[in-house]
């Protein structure tokens, strides 16, 4: 006799998941998303009452039946979470979607409550209104930490026509720590409903009297240095050749004093430089308050060239020949298009849609583009390979991550006319990210090594990163598609701007530039409401600045790494420490400071009284 197997059965549904509606339509009206939010509240609400956590609440589990909804996998968690014995991580039995996790799912705390559930079911709310759910990122990695350690934008930030009932309980539902939000479902279904609804967050308070230095606004300025290491990678792997040229290292300053290296739309600086495929220029997109756009400047020459019809340009890359630049636009940050224009400025001319963030694209010789993004695929939103003609047209997906369960990304393409293959960085939820190649006459996938943002150096030679930041070049045949030899490092210290996409940019004569890692110094500026600026600290990787609520102190973080926080330090103002910065913890991997309200404000969770900051 077999042995027995566990089962289950559900009815079956004539119509379609949330998912599949808004992979079609990416926004919902407003009504309906709300009508869809409130039935499902309903729902949840009755089964919280009976003692069942769904713990996956996700567009993929919400049924549509003539437009009414219908929530699927009832129980499915609470039996695997029962057998994996009430503890279920993302690196073992996860079954919340990483996008729509709550912040106590995304840290594997043992007690799930229903307060999980309305922050999954908030999030969900949240894509149907802005077109995205609350955090996105290249990896289940990324999308856990933003969830953990960042807060929310406002979702009238994405769509100004949400009422601000509506947008209320969105902020409310996607409170952090659980006690912040909704006691049960059915509260958030009523908030929803209700005009007069409004959080004490959302609500204008009397102004203050403010210390002589309290600001307005902060900065935080990137001083990134840039080096130029011309024809150094072939002296590298042929130490004994007379004719290496030497490594040349020199800093390229902002054209303007208001200007630092640009992001992107999700926060990034990533890419942030270019150079030409010649190696006798660079691009580099700088920007400030007012914007961004893509400047040139020639390596003798040290003016820097506004390149015109380049605002807002995002992952410009150029083409084989060096007269154009193909690059993306993101007008309302969830609809970009690809875009290309010649080298000397101009119009930019629409080449596709590519949705709601890039990760990298290259320019072939067959006069077509491969790019990566975000695309549905088995009922997930990963990076993915697509082609287009550089004279427009509707994109082709090359191919599907292999295990999509495993390998989630495939980003940072890079063209090599050898071989006519597609070097890039394919990366699984597991932490593992190799360098692979995609054959583009047989739409075959080779991995080559571990390691990430490959790019060739001409003369059958490649290089790519480490995690670490150390590049490596290495020899690669292009009729076996495979990499020869041992890997050979060539320059340390390269600044990752996230865990596999090393920030720098190389050409087939051998010319490297890059983001210097020790040189990525970020200030912690304060502005008044005069405008005069004042550098308070200098020091690697600021982040996440709070005020006290008496304006005498900024708590901050410090330190870290591409996928790791730093420590807690505290600026003040006070003549005690008027100036200093003190180190608050020692732990590493600690974020979101918070200071105590002042005196008079209630008690936080039933606690005594607080000392005002």
């Amino acid at each position: 006799m077999p042995e027995a197997a566990l089962y289950y059965v559900m009815p079956y549904i004539e119509g379609e998941t949330l998912r599949a509606k808004l992979d079609r339509e990416r926004q919902l009206g407003i009504d309906e998303a709300v009508k869809i939010t409130s039935e499902v509240a309903d729902a949840l609400d009755y089964a919280h009452r009976h003692g069942i956590i769904h713990r996956d609440i996700k567009p993929e589990n919400i049924l549509l039946h003539d437009g009414r909804p219908m929530v699927a996998d009832f129980g499915i968690a609470l039996a695997v979470s029962a057998a994996a014995g009430g503890r279920m991580t993302e690196t073992g039995l996860s079954l919340g979607t990483p996008h729509h996790m709550s912040p106590e799912q995304a840290t594997a705390e043992k007690e799930i409550t229903a307060r999980s559930d309305v922050y999954s079911l908030g999030s969900v709310l949240y894509e149907m209104l802005a077109g995205a759910p609350p955090h996105l990122g290249g990896s289940a990695q990324q999308i856990i930490m933003k969830i953990v350690t960042e807060e929310v934008a406002p979702v009238t930030k994405l769509r100004k026509s949400v009422p601000p009932n509506v947008a209320a309980a969105v902020a409310k539902s996607l409170e952090k720590l659980p006690a912040d939000r909704f006691d049960s479902a059915k509260a958030f279904g009523d908030a929803l409903g209700n005009p007069a609804f409004i959080t004490a967050t959302s609500t204008a308070s009397a102004p203050t009297a403010l210390p002589p230095y309290r600001p307005t606004a902060f900065r935080l300025i990137a001083a990134l240095a840039i080096f130029t290491t011309a024809g150094a990678v072939w002296g590298w792997l042929r130490p004994t050749s007379p004719a290496a040229p030497p490594v040349v290292e020199f800093y390229l300053a902002p054209p303007e004093s208001d200007l630092s290296y640009a992001q992107d739309s999700w926060g990034y600086a990533v890419r942030p430089l270019l150079l030409s495929p010649d190696g006798t220029s660079v691009v580099a997109a700088f920007g400030n308050n007012d914007g961004k756009a893509l400047y040139q400047r020639a390596l003798d020459d040290r003016r820097w060239r506004l390149i015109p019809g380049t605002d807002g340009a995002e992952g410009a890359f150029f083409s084989p020949d060096g007269q154009w630049l193909g690059f993306f636009l993101f007008p309302d940050r969830l609809n970009g298009v690809l875009v290309k224009i010649p080298v000397q400025g101009g119009t930019p001319q629409p080449i596709a849609r590519v949705g709601d963030a890039v990760f990298g694209g290259t320019w072939t010789t067959h006069d077509s583009i491969v790019f990566a993004t975000v695309a549905p695929l088995r009922e997930r939103r990963v990076p993915t390979l697509l082609i287009v003609s550089v004279d427009g047209g509707i994109p082709e997906v090359l191919s599907s991550p292999e295990g999509v369960d495993t390998l989630g990304a495939q980003f940072d393409p890079h063209y090599l006319p050898e071989g006519n293959v597609v070097l890039f960085t394919e990366y699984s939820f597991n932490g593992e990210a190799r360098v692979a190649a995609l054959i583009l006459d047989r739409r075959e996938i080779k991995p080559l090594t571990i390691g990430n943002s490959p790019k060739s150096i001409g003369s059958g030679r490649i290089v790519y990163a480490n995690t670490q930041g150390t590049l490596f070049a290495q020899a690669f045949d292009p009729d076996a598609i495979a990499v020869l030899g041992n890997p050979v490092p060539v320059r340390e210290g390269i600044a990752m701007e996230w865990p596999t996409y090393a920030s720098y940019s190389a050409t087939r004569t051998g010319s490297i530039a890059f983001m210097d890692a020790a040189a990525q110094q970020d200030q912690l500026v304060l502005v008044d409401r005069a405008g005069a600026t004042r550098t308070l600290v200098t020091a690697p990787r600021i982040t996440q600045p709070r005020f006290s609520s008496a304006g005498d102190r900024i708590a901050f973080v410090r330190g870290g790494d591409a996928v790791s926080l730093g420590d807690i330090w505290v600026y003040g103002f006070g003549q005690e420490i008027q100036g200093t910065a003190q180190r608050l913890t020692a732990m590493g991997d600690v974020g979101d400071p918070t200071f105590t309200p002042p005196a008079g404000f209630p008690p936080i969770r039933g606690g005594g009284s607080t000392d005002g900051g």
